[in-house]
């Protein structure tokens, strides 16, 4: 997480952007408790960590939380399980920290990118290849595995540009509680929301290569 100085309204508040995290990529039992572990203190537990020692300093300023979450938290995908998994759960603690914080004037902001440029879909890739050995069940399903890991450059959003559109929507007198940037940031959670459950399954295990037997 970082913080800044920004002004807006009616003085200065600080606004703390819980930014840190990295996608965890392949069979949810392939990896394991370990690299769910691994991919909670990142993607979770930071969240909660760094917004409780800087709670006195944004209880003073009356300031903004930021966290950032992601379409994966709301259509869930295969080979993806962990990461989904986290930001799933950084949607919930934003919905229960937005509520807890109120009262001392601090305010919460979700953020759900789409895809955008930059070294996620790099450091996903050597997440998965760490995990791909001729031992695991899903060894014939690899390329799948290596497509999930790079769907997310997938015609990605200029990093500048969603800096700029999130800087907007933290300058705002009444800043949104949720915010969704990015390529696919809308058009994949509608997806979640409007297509039935067993056929957006079949498409995401279609897409991905899991419509074979082993």
């Amino acid at each position: 997480g970082t913080t800044g100085d920004q002004r807006y309204g009616h003085g200065a508040v600080l606004v703390l952007i819980n930014n840190a995290g990295y996608g965890a990529m392949g069979p949810l039992l392939d990896g394991g408790v370990e690299a769910m572990q691994r991919q909670f203190e990142t993607n979770v537990f930071s969240v909660v960590g760094v917004t409780r020692a800087m709670f006195p300093v944004l209880r003073r300023s009356r300031g903004l939380v930021v966290n950032i979450g992601s379409v994966s938290g709301v259509l869930v995908t295969p080979f993806a399980g962990a990461y989904c998994a986290s930001k799933a759960a950084v949607h919930a603690l934003s919905d229960a920290l937005r509520m807890e914080l109120s009262p001392f004037g601090i305010r919460v902001m979700e953020v759900q990118p789409g895809a955008i440029a930059s070294s996620f879909a790099k450091n996903a890739g050597h997440e998965a290849e760490q995990l791909l050995n001729e031992q695991s069940p899903w060894w014939p399903l690899r390329e799948g595995i290596r497509s999930r890991a790079k769907a997310s450059q997938d015609k990605p959003t200029p990093a500048s540009e969603f800096a700029a559109g999130l800087l907007k929507a933290v300058q705002q007198d009444n800043p949104p509680r949720l915010v969704r940037l990015g390529n696919g940031s809308r058009a994949l959670p509608l997806l979640a929301n409007l297509l039935p459950k067993g056929l957006l399954e079949k498409g995401l295990m279609k897409r991905f290569g899991l419509t074979r037997s082993l």
